[in-house]
């Protein structure tokens, strides 16, 4: 006999059924043959998004069933959910259309009412609430749309690690603890404690338990579908600010793809980064959340369709950074099978000295290599970089995807020619305002050599004004991304054993490049290769010292020396990458 826990009901003009809820459970009605075509349509439907005028059940089996409630409720349509697999609670959902619920008489709105407010909300818009079971608990989701129109399913706000206060701060960071019932997973989480270095805030926002990420799937399993690549995107701000959330990275674009996107958000600043060079503080906090991430993904992304054998793991700036740094820690072994960098940046940790220049106070606090751990905690960075890449302390047999923008040392060069006075102390003291700005003051003990040099081959003899504008632009850019990326590409393509691509975008035009360039991310790990109706272009890796590199731009094209003379340039510049001890 079904429960009445598998039944669903169907507002249907025309309904002649005539049986109650309670007479329909004695009567242990199934469904008849010539209803199989309907019971399967809606065993297919439940996933997604219902008509206005059906409600239906999700059960454990494909088998589904309509009834009326009695012609004294023709307008009041009942909808049973029940705990199938993606559902940990039974909801009943009352919808009226004019009905005056004083006159029911029926022995079954009692039950109705006493459920409705309490399990109201597994019931959205007609909509079955997606859930799932990680390995904590069960969490229940939300239904958005892409930018085309596609549905997918999202889970926002998953906790991948205790939340870091009291005796957890400046520690590792610890699984979650399990939880019961079914957790809202359908709003973001507050980002980590930072200060903006983009709108240059005075406040300090966010919260220390920030440790949360967010799944968006395109459909959640359902037995017979194929497992999707993955993706897990860190988040950029130079370890000091952004977050992981759909505010500041939203799913609409890559979520037309078939893919599984992760975003996470974790430490930063000196909450994240903090080091005292010993065990009290070990430091790279941030990066170890990273970690914790990845865990996570492995051991729970198959509940959401995703492959964990197939898992990409992608960045800008910082995050890009990242990246790079889980390709040579030992922490992040066998938790990805490809990694996609936008931008190497050549981080360096020095505070400006100048008020008026400084980025954030915050700067200071960045990846170290370590030297000891907490006790029963692994190294994440055990060397210099440079030094794990050359000695091979890794097998580097991971696809790897790096590349820069045209302008982006706009984020530099806009709050410079946004104040007068900050632009005039640029052209007049440029020996003293550019190794500030440029971050080369400490690292080099040819200050003045270094300025001179950089003067004169972005500016000649010209001021800097807003007629040089683009120079300046260009000049942030080469010191703050092009120098990084061309080092590590240069590197990179000499120890690996994998494919490693290299794209510049230049794009300036008025139409969209997003479909393209999304397309080109969710294929990295197959063959980045954009679709032929797009472009007739195929993206070769790195072959030679001349680094083939995919041009993005009003024509797609494959290119070789990317801003060759201006990666040369800093390349002979008397100035160490990082500062002096064991800082990166």
């Amino acid at each position: 006999m079904l429960s009445s826990d598998e039944y669903y009901s169907e507002r249907n003009q025309g309904s002649s059924l005539g049986r109650d809820w309670r007479a329909a459970k004695d009567e242990g009605l199934r469904p008849t043959s010539d209803r199989r075509e309907d019971n399967q349509t809606c065993a297919d439907s439940v996933r997604r998004k219902r008509p206005a005028g059906c409600l239906y059940l999700l059960s454990t089996t494909t088998s589904c069933h309509s009834f009326s409630c009695g012609t004294n409720m023709s307008s009041l349509a009942l909808s049973v959910v029940t705990a199938g697999t993606n559902m940990s609670s039974l909801a009943l959902l009352v919808v009226t259309a004019g009905t005056i619920m004083s006159s029911i008489a029926l022995s079954v709105v009692p039950t109705v009412f006493s459920l409705l407010s309490l399990l109201l909300d597994t019931v959205v818009s007609g909509t079955v609430v997606p859930e799932v079971v990680v390995t904590h608990g069960a969490l229940k989701g939300s239904y958005l749309t892409s930018r085309n129109g596609r549905e997918f399913v999202a889970f926002r706000g998953i906790q991948y690690a205790k939340p870091p206060l009291g005796e957890l701060r400046f520690r590792s960071p610890k699984p979650p603890s399990r939880w019961s019932g079914v957790r809202n997973a359908t709003e973001d989480t507050s980002p980590c404690t930072q200060r903006s270095i983009f709108a240059r805030q005075v406040e300090v926002s966010g919260s220390e338990d920030c440790l949360y990420l967010n799944v968006y799937t395109p459909q959640l399993p359902d037995g017979s579908s194929d497992v999707l690549p993955v993706m897990v995107w860190f988040h950029g701000g130079g370890w000091v600010s952004g977050a992981g959330t759909s505010k500041f990275y939203g799913p609409q674009f890559l979520l037309d793809k078939d893919i599984v996107l992760v975003t996470v958000t974790y430490r930063l600043g000196p909450i994240g980064f903090l080091s005292t060079g010993d065990e009290a503080a070990p430091g790279n906090f941030g990066l170890k959340d990273q970690v914790a991430a990845l865990r996570w993904v492995q051991d729970n992304i198959a509940v959401f369709g995703g492959n964990p054998n197939s898992v990409t793991i992608f960045g800008e700036s910082a995050g890009g950074a990242s990246v790079h740094y889980h390709i040579l820690s030992p922490l992040s072994q066998e938790r990805h099978s490809a990694v996609l960098v936008d931008t190497s940046a050549q981080w360096q940790l020095q505070a400006p000295s100048a008020e008026e220049w400084d980025v954030d106070p915050l700067i200071p606090f960045k990846p170290v290599v370590e030297t000891t751990a907490e006790e029963g905690e692994d190294i994440f960075i055990p060397d210099h970089p440079l030094n794990m890449i050359l000695n091979k302390s890794r097998e580097f047999n991971i696809p790897w995807i790096t590349g820069l923008n045209s302008g982006d040392g706009g984020l530099k060069a806009a709050p410079i020619f946004a104040k007068d006075n900050l632009v005039q102390d640029l052209d007049r003291e440029f020996d003293r305002v550019a190794p500030i700005s440029m971050f080369y003051g400490e690292t080099s003990l040819k200050t003045e050599e270094v300025s001179q040099r950089i003067r004169d081959f972005y500016f000649g003899d010209k001021p800097i004004n807003n007629d040089t504008l683009h120079s300046v632009v260009d000049m942030f850019t080469d010191n703050w991304f092009l120098s990084g990326a061309d080092q590590a590409v240069k590197l990179q393509v000499e120890v690996s054993s994998a494919p490693v691509y290299y794209y510049y975008f230049d794009y300036r035009g008025t139409k969209s490049f997003s479909e393209l360039f999304s397309g080109l991310t969710t294929d990295f790990g197959k063959n980045p290769t954009p679709d032929e109706k797009d472009v007739a272009v195929r993206w070769q890796p790195i072959t030679s010292s001349n680094l083939e590199y995919l041009h993005i731009g009003s024509d797609v094209y494959m290119d070789s020396g990317l801003l060759k003379e201006r990666a040369e340039f800093w390349a002979s510049l008397p100035v160490r990458p990082n500062l002096h001890k064991d800082e990166l």
